[in-house]
């Protein structure tokens, strides 16, 4: 992938080039701008302080509320640390337009005009650990099924999954400015979230239709055809030796299978 020498079943992943998509669960389209927090100024704010290895704290307290707000208004109380997490899948989508980057450093992105899809994932890993976060962000990413091509997206978790059994999972997606409150396991075997929210701001017309069919598999809970691939988490795309790749079936059958002991 990149630069990485890992799989190369995981080439596949780095190109994340969308295709045509085919929208229960309630969706939230959240505000590009509450109170104080502009997503416009934040996100390429939040990529310049940490080039400048800065703290992002006051951004994210700025934009705390316009955080909180869509979830809470809908019933469902997060953590600080979910809440964190959420403003750096935000964050790093508005730090840059799509488009293609071939670099996976923080200053790779800070150069750049463009990020493309495991760049945001990758940011807003870096903006979550730089806000103290302490649960795993697991990096993961479809192949081909509705979306088509390839399309990357984290995974809040606790890292003491499975034995943390009310811990509230969250599907992140950077490239879109998404966030579904559900799991891995949700998605792959195709249960409804509790609710989306998307947080986007940016007239994309190149994604509208990616959009389209990530927030319909979201809501119905219908299945992504094809394969999900599953890689381990914070060091994962830094420190090729605890990188593990998997590819599982969707829709799942009873359970995630045949990989890593440790797959949580």
């Amino acid at each position: 992938m990149k630069r990485l020498s890992i799989l190369a079943a995981a080439a596949a992943l780095a190109a994340c080039n969308p295709g045509p998509a085919e929208a229960q669960t309630p969706y939230i389209q959240a505000p590009a701008t509450y109170g104080l927090c502009d997503w416009s100024v934040i996100g390429p704010s939040a990529l310049d302080l940490l080039y400048q290895q800065a703290s992002i704290e006051s951004l994210y307290q700025t934009c705390e509320p316009a955080v909180r707000q869509p979830f809470e208004a809908n019933g469902i109380t997060l953590t600080d640390d979910h809440y964190r997490a959420i403003f750096a899948t935000v964050a790093s989508y508005s730090a840059r337009p799509y488009g293609n980057l071939t670099g996976l450093d923080v200053a790779d992105m800070y150069h750049s005009a463009v990020m493309d899809c495991d760049n945001y994932q990758f940011l807003a890993w870096h903006f979550y650990v730089s806000l103290g976060g302490t649960n795993e962000t697991v990096m993961a990413s479809w192949i081909n099924g509705r979306i088509g091509g390839t399309h990357g997206q984290n995974e809040l978790r606790h890292p003491d999954w499975p034995n943390a059994p009310a811990f509230q999972h969250l599907m992140l997606d950077p490239n879109l400015g998404m966030v579904s409150v559900s799991s891995f396991e949700d998605a792959v075997f195709a249960n409804a979230s509790d609710l989306i929210v998307d947080f986007s701001w940016r007239n994309d017309p190149q994604l509208d239709w990616l959009r389209a069919g990530v927030v319909q598999i979201f809501e119905d809970g219908q299945p992504w055809p094809g394969f999900y691939s599953y890689a381990r988490a914070e060091l994962a795309y830094l420190n090729s030796t605890v990188f593990w790749f998997c590819l599982f079936p969707t829709p799942g059958q009873t359970e995630l299978t045949g990989c890593n002991p440790d797959w949580r």
